[in-house]
């Protein structure tokens, strides 16, 4: 972000490595999906690290394929609901903020009603994990901070 408006500024903040410029005064909005869209290439990028196949507990996601297992039986999960599995098991049992959910996995702000959305998406994985597995419980509540795949 700069001041320089100039194409010679420009060009220079771009071959010098930027990934985007924008100019003063911007609009928050338009930064704001200027963001995401530099998030969107580095995740489309195929880093490794996000790609890699997730075990956890007999908890198996492949991100590439899209395809998720417990103890081999295959999952039926929506994107809503892969999506927030795969942050928290990217997460190895640390506990991930229900804002910090919700952003990773609607890619928007978080709103203090947004945490109704994680909270429904929660219980339906629980429950799908629950129908293949009903003695183990896979993902705990943690009050206060959000969610974990339990130890």
């Amino acid at each position: 972000m700069s001041a320089k408006d100039e194409e010679a500024d420009k060009v220079l903040g771009l071959t010098c490595g930027g990934d985007d410029y924008i100019t003063k005064p911007f609009l928050p909005r338009e930064l704001v999906a200027r963001v995401k869209s530099c998030l969107r290439r580095s995740f489309y990028a195929g880093d490794a690290a996000l790609q890699r196949v997730l075990r956890c507990r007999g908890i198996e996601l492949d991100p590439a394929t899209h395809v998720a297992s417990l103890h081999g039986e295959r999952l039926s999960l929506t994107p809503k609901e892969f999506d927030p599995l795969a942050v928290l098991l990217r997460a190895s049992g640390r506990p991930v903020a229900t804002q910090d959910l919700y952003e990773a996995v609607w890619e928007d702000l978080y709103m203090p009603a947004s945490s109704n959305s994680v909270m429904v998406h929660i219980r339906h994985l629980r429950s799908k994990l629950a129908a293949l597995d009903s003695e183990q419980v896979f993902i705990e509540t943690v009050w206060g901070v959000g969610y974990k795949i339990a130890p």
